[in-house]
């Protein structure tokens, strides 16, 4: 072998005793991801709030932030950090367009006005805005969200002919905005202007009354009626639409009688606001505005914090071999048939059956895999079991669910819960190895009839014959086994935040996921959310009592961080504090800050800070078997593979193949008798002399040659004397040489 290159394939022959397998050294493998959750217990050390209040909004992720202070090293927890970026608003007008000339009369006509706002850095949607028309301001709704960030408020104001400037402005928390420069337009008065129909039309709304308050229901929802009764009788009425909170208009049915009635549903408690506006045929329009408060029902939050351990399952090819015995049969001497052999892949269904997460990678094998993981899980209690079925539909594929203790910084308390893990993923891949294995059933028919086949079905026919005339052929068929190294590996952390919301008297909340079609199941109500590493400090400061407990709960979770363990029980360092120095930017306006240059203090050069935050280290590799253990054979060839992350368990599993290797000889007994035996001997004999005949011919044959190549007579004289030629006697004399 050259030095440093792997041959591609060799014979394993180390086992006398077995039959040698081919190993290969080219890693093929199949991985399959999941997920480990862990539940931390803080038992009297219980960071959490208390109150009643609805789910807290998910933080907004920002990372630890300092001032340079000229030292590139760790950055100590709990300095000051960045404030999140004050609230923005951009205003453009849409409505009227720049340079609009309008007709009217002396006495003027409703100029609609829409407003379009572009919000950003706060998730505040004002229900109104203020447009200015030549210095007097009228109050405009929110009557619809274009976008995600943007609202569109809508008015109608009176103006005469002459000049008109329409600007607008919008309150946000902490700031007010306005567009950058007035709307111009002209209003011109035409002599005999169209008589338009500026009457607006009768609107009344009996519901809701101002001020009317509503509960949500168990369900989380509030059912609001909204009834009135809108009427023209110069133009007619048009249309009739509602708004809750700035959303998009629903269009309402007008009776004869002008009557309307409509239902909305609310889902959120608060101050809210529903818009009724009705137009005519002619333009003009009216607009009711009610406001009403909805009170939640009483709920108290319970908090769980968890451990999401993302792992991968790695299966990689260890040795190929001759497994159990499938058939045996014998020749007699001088006999001969024919065999056929049908193997699990010959029909698509049984195919399917005997798909395993070792040689395949599909959707239907990843959940085979998963239910044989689980089923291994012991835990049955209705508590845990309800966690389960809302982190699982929440969060995806889900391999172990365990808890731990972390009262008082228990420092080790998740390591059992790993352990246990690694068990059940170990135990669950071993039966589901066993159950595909059994399975994979080779069939080889030694019958001498023609036996028909389904279309769909691939089988081999071989023909064999005993040449021997004296002892039987025994054949034996083994069927092959491919060995798969399988590595449980963890590949990052995260943390899961659970709410689990009950009533005072501590009954839980439910839920109806689809109340259209099957309105009587029901589920916990629920709230879970889920972050990476350096979200945790911004997570803990939105749900925990004071910043103390969030200190205190976030050095509780990462010091579990600190207790992990590979298979071997050697420890791991998986969490890294990373630092870096980038350009300070002013939190409002964007930009980078400035500060004195220390070499040359009347220069100024862009300000920088550090930035600091703890993440799962993402350059951890292990290798197995590892280079200092020498030729293991666990996996193919002792050829060591590297998986990322940390090695949590290995194991072994050896599944049937498709393959089929002969093994032939011949039988102890004779089956001839002492006269027999001699008539064999004789035919040998005879054989053998007639094939040393042919030999001397042709070495007769080759001097012959010699002597006739070589011109001399004398010597072609004494050949001729010793080996006359003779002419061909019938058939049965052999061909002489002719010279």
């Amino acid at each position: 072998m050259i030095d440093g290159v792997a041959p591609f394939v060799h014979l394993d022959v180390s086992d006398a005793d077995n039959a040698p397998g081919l190993s290969y050294n080219v890693p093929d493998p199949t991985s399959f991801p999941g997920r480990s959750y862990i539940t931390l217990d803080f038992g009297a050390n219980d960071p959490f709030r208390t109150d009643v209040a609805p789910p807290p909004a998910l933080p907004t992720p920002v990372m630890m932030l300092q001032p340079r202070d000229g030292n590139d090293g760790d950055v100590p927890r709990g300095e000051p950090r960045h404030q999140p970026p004050v609230p923005q608003a951009v205003l453009r007008i849409v409505e009227p367009a720049p340079g609009a000339v309008f007709d009217s009369g002396p006495t003027g006509f409703d100029m609609p006005v829409v407003v379009q706002a572009t919000i950003s850095n706060t998730g505040a949607r004002p229900p109104t805005a203020t447009v200015t028309v030549n210095g007097v301001d009228t109050t405009a709704p929110l009557t619809g969200t274009p976008g995600t960030a943007v609202c569109e408020y809508t008015t109608a104001v009176r103006v005469t002919p002459g000049p008109v400037s329409v600007s607008a402005r919008l309150k946000l928390p902490g700031n007010d905005f306005a567009t950058l420069a007035p709307r111009q337009v002209e209003v011109r008065e035409v002599p005999t202007p169209p008589p338009p129909d500026t009457t607006r039309p009768r609107l009344t709304v009996d519901t809701p009354p101002a001020g009317a308050r509503l509960a949500l229901s168990g369900s989380g929802t509030a059912a609001l009626e909204v009834t009135g009764k809108a009427a023209d009788e110069e133009s007619g009425i048009d249309s009739c639409v509602l708004s809750l909170d700035g959303a998009d208009a629903t269009t309402v049915a007008v009776n004869a009688d002008g009557s309307f009635r409509a239902s909305l549903t609310v889902t959120a408690d608060g101050d809210h606001q529903v818009v009724v506006l009705a137009k005519n045929k002619a333009g003009a329009a009216s607009q009711v505005e009610r406001q009403f408060t909805v009170t939640a029902m009483p709920r108290l939050p319970r908090h769980r914090l968890m451990l999401v351990e993302c792992l991968r399952l790695t299966n990689f090819l260890g040795r190929y071999g001759a497994g159990r015995i499938v058939q045996t049969f014998t020749l007699l001497p001088g006999e001969k048939t024919s065999i056929t052999i049908r193997t699990f892949n010959s029909q698509s269904s049984t195919a399917t059956a005997t798909s395993s997460i070792f040689d395949s990678f599909s959707e239907t094998t990843g959940d085979e895999l998963t239910t044989a993981i689980t089923n291994e899980d012991t835990t049955k209690s209705q508590d845990e079991q309800n966690l389960k079925a809302s982190v699982n539909v929440k969060a995806g594929v889900t391999w172990g669910w365990g808890s731990a203790s972390v009262e008082a910084g228990l420092a080790y308390g998740t390591s059992s819960a790993r352990e246990q893990l690694a068990k059940n993923v170990t135990n669950g891949t071993s039966r589901h190895a066993a159950e595909k294995s059994a399975k994979r059933d080779v069939k080889v028919d030694t019958t001498k009839t023609v036996i028909s086949t389904s279309e769909n079905e691939q089988t081999m026919v071989r023909t064999l014959e005993n040449t021997s005339l004296a002892r039987t052929v025994n054949f034996t068929f083994r069927q092959m086994t491919q060995e798969f190294v399988s590595i449980l590996h963890l590949v990052d952390v995260r943390v899961g935040h659970l709410i689990e919301w009950f009533t005072p008297d501590g009954k839980r909340m439910m839920r109806t996921p689809d109340p259209d079609h099957h309105p009587e199941i029901q589920v916990p109500l629920t709230d879970y959310e889920e972050v990476a590493l350096p979200q945790l400090h911004s997570l803990l400061r939105g749900i925990c009592a004071d910043d103390e407990s969030a200190a205190l709960a976030e050095a509780t979770i990462l010091r579990q961080l600190d207790a992990i363990f590979d298979y071997r029980g050697e420890w791991h360092q998986v969490v890294e504090e990373v630092s870096r120095q980038v350009p300070s930017r002013d939190p409002v306006t964007g930009k980078i800050r400035t500060e004195p240059d220390p070499n040359d203090p009347a220069k100024t050069v862009p300000a920088t800070e550090t930035i600091a935050w703890t993440r799962f280290d993402p350059s951890l590799r292990m290798t197995y078997p590892e280079p200092a253990a020498g030729h293991d054979t666990a996996t193919s060839g002792g050829v060591p593979v590297t998986v990322p992350g940390i090695i949590h368990a290995v194991t072994t599993n050896t599944l049937r193949t498709d393959g089929i290797v002969v093994d032939a000889f011949l039988g102890g007994g004779l089956a001839l008798d002492d006269y027999g035996v001699r008539l064999q001997v004789a035919l040998a004999r005879t054989r053998e002399a007639e094939a040393l005949q042919a030999e001397q011919d042709a070495a007769r044959a080759t001097q012959a040659l010699k002597v006739a190549g070589g011109g001399d007579a004398a010597n072609a004289a004494i050949w001729a004397t010793v080996f006359p030629h003779s002419e061909p006697d019938g058939d049965h004399d052999r061909e002489k040489i002719r010279m």
